[in-house]
């Protein structure tokens, strides 16, 4: 089990280190290293233009909506939760700063 996890890289440990140009570097790799939703996209656009022949005209349309409204939600979720250790603010998603500094939750 001990061989598992050294082979498993952390990265919670590295970004405290990092220099705030060395952090939105590697928030920019981050989120441009996203490619799920547009993938599934553009797979379901050719899905839907194959299965919908018959009644909408054949053409790249669909693929491309499918990837641009996949690549919108591939940014979207890596700037708040795959990167989101990343961010230059260091603020929890559910969290505001106080006037100290500090993380707290917020009011419900």
């Amino acid at each position: 089990l001990n061989t598992i996890l050294h082979l498993i890289p952390s990265t919670s440990t590295s970004t405290s280190t990092m220099t705030p140009e060395e952090r939105k570097e590697k928030l920019t790799q981050c989120l441009l290293s996203q490619y799920r939703f547009c993938t599934t996209g553009v797979i379901a656009g050719a899905g839907y233009s194959v299965l919908k022949r018959s009644t909408v005209k054949p053409g790249p349309w669909p693929m491309l909506a499918g990837g641009f409204a996949g690549t919108l939600s591939d940014f979207v979720y890596g700037y708040f939760v795959e990167c989101a250790h990343l961010r230059e603010s260091g603020e929890k998603i559910c969290g505001v700063k106080d006037k100290g500094g500090d993380i707290r939750p917020p009011n419900m």
